[in-house]
């Protein structure tokens, strides 16, 4: 039984009246307080479910949201990559064409240094004899 809806007069007048004992009144409010105790500690346990339920679902948001910036970095990583060997393809080509275009120079000049010295050779092969 209950007392917690009456007064502290009607329970001193029950008292009194001897409709209930002391120790009845004791354990019936030592019942209520531990009610509301499990109560109590039931809501706590409650929150602190909820609680975790929603951390980890924040948490699962941001390792989803992690994972689609790691896609997308990927992505331009790879983007990247292939720009970057085709600007090496390009470079290469044009490096090839350049040396292509110095060993063709080299020459020229070659040829004409060899004719620029058979020309002195001569010259001073006629001025000896």
């Amino acid at each position: 039984m209950s007392f917690n809806t009456k007064s502290i007069d009607e329970l001193h007048n029950l008292l009194v009246n001897k409709e209930i004992s002391a120790v009845e009144l004791t354990k019936a409010t030592l019942e209520d307080i531990n009610k509301k105790k499990l109560s109590s500690s039931n809501t706590t346990l409650k929150t602190k479910i909820h609680s975790l339920e929603t951390t980890i679902k924040d948490i699962q948001k941001a390792i989803q949201d992690n994972i689609t910036d790691i896609k997308e970095l990927e992505k331009e990583k790879n983007e990247h990559k292939e720009e970057l060997k085709q600007k090496t393809e390009d470079m290469k080509k044009t490096l090839i064409v350049e040396l292509n275009n110095v060993e063709v120079e080299m020459k020229k000049h070659l040829s004409v240094q060899k004719d620029e010295n058979t020309r002195l050779q001569k010259l001073i092969t006629q001025l000896k004899g």
